[in-house]
């Protein structure tokens, strides 16, 4: 039986999503980041550089930081990179470990975040859906098209949630070039929680509609440190 904790982080002024995971009889634990690609990319040059090989050798972790699960669609990269802890290091310390010797990374809260009322097309924002299925957001500017991705985790158990966030969106298809949104879904077998990706293209004379509407869908709250 796996035990998951789910957290909100922060690198740099990057967002993501983070697991606590242990499995009761295996004995392993794992800490596990989302991000987009790119970001994904920094966080894992930055552990690498500031901190990965003496946390190898004070064996907080049992092997470098690697790659987990990736999705891509549309053009948009969504990265999952796990933390194999060594034996006996509880995940709560292994990340305040991280806090301490990474530069620019710390973990939040919802409560410690403030609500954002608007999107700002350069930001990346954090997102709960109903207090159970979190995730990261940004747009996404193509040649093609403008497009609003929700990226996040869920449990098997809150994949009723995922499809009432997705029916949700799919309601303001008026703003959006498709006829309802476009949505990949992934397993991270290593933690035992899913990943999703839900993709608005939008019609660019609608998209602060578009916001507008977003902000009015019932338990989605949209954040920012």
């Amino acid at each position: 039986m796996v035990e998951r904790k789910a957290f909100f982080y922060y690198h740099d002024d990057r967002p993501g999503v983070g697991i606590l995971a242990s499995h009761e009889f295996e004995g392993w634990r794992r800490i596990n980041f989302y991000s987009f690609g790119l970001d994904m990319d920094a966080l894992q040059k930055e552990l690498e550089e500031s901190c990965e090989e003496k946390l190898l050798q004070e064996k907080i972790i049992a092997a470098r930081p690697a790659q987990s699960k990736v999705i891509i669609a549309g053009g948009v990269v969504f990265k999952s990179l796990t933390c194999l802890l060594g034996e006996g290091v509880e995940a709560l310390e292994a990340l305040k470990i991280l806090e301490e010797r990474a530069p620019g990374f710390r973990t939040l809260t919802a409560a410690e975040m403030a609500k954002a009322d608007s999107i700002s097309p350069l930001n990346v924002y954090c997102f709960t859906y109903k207090k159970k299925v979190i995730g990261i957001s940004k747009v996404v500017f193509f040649e093609y098209a403008t497009q609003m991705s929700l990226i996040g985790i869920y449990r098997n158990q809150d994949q009723n949630l995922v499809e009432e966030l997705y029916g949700d969106l799919a309601g303001l298809h008026e703003y959006m070039t498709v006829p309802s949104p476009l949505r990949t879904d992934e397993e991270d077998p290593r933690v035992e929680v899913n990943m999703f990706m839900i993709r608005s293209p939008l019609k660019e004379e609608l998209q602060g509609d578009f916001v507008e509407s977003i902000f009015k869908i019932p338990g989605l709250t949209f954040y920012s440190a």
